[in-house]
């Protein structure tokens, strides 16, 4: 799926260019010390096989950085998918595979905390 024009623009509002770069190279480089492969110029060219013989917990991080790196080429990345708005750049830097802000993130928490 890719991002609407206004969620691109809303996108580049809320990262800058070296912003993105320096997000994809985290993403991409968490994923290669996952995969524990040689490094590849193109890590997020690693597929979800690669992540097979990790145990449940780090193949569900490595699927997720995989997804968070495919968002990245749609133009969807660093926007909620709960609210749709930007996801800042704190938040992502932080957990740079999130798919919530954290007003969304929060109140999914809360219903499960009663």
């Amino acid at each position: 799926m890719t991002a609407t024009p206004a969620r691109r623009a809303a996108w580049k509002k809320s990262l800058t260019a070296a912003q993105h770069t320096e997000l994809r190279g985290v993403l991409a480089a968490e994923l290669r010390r996952l995969a524990s492969g040689p490094p590849s110029r193109h890590a997020e060219s690693t597929s979800p096989d690669a992540l097979d013989g990790l145990e449940p917990r780090l193949r569900r991080r490595g699927l997720q950085l995989l997804d968070a790196l495919r968002r990245i080429d749609a133009g969807t990345f660093g926007i909620c998918t709960g609210c749709r708005s930007p996801i800042s750049y704190v938040r992502l830097s932080v957990i740079p595979e999130t798919t919530l802000c954290v007003r969304c993130s929060s109140a999914r928490e809360l219903p499960a905390r009663a």
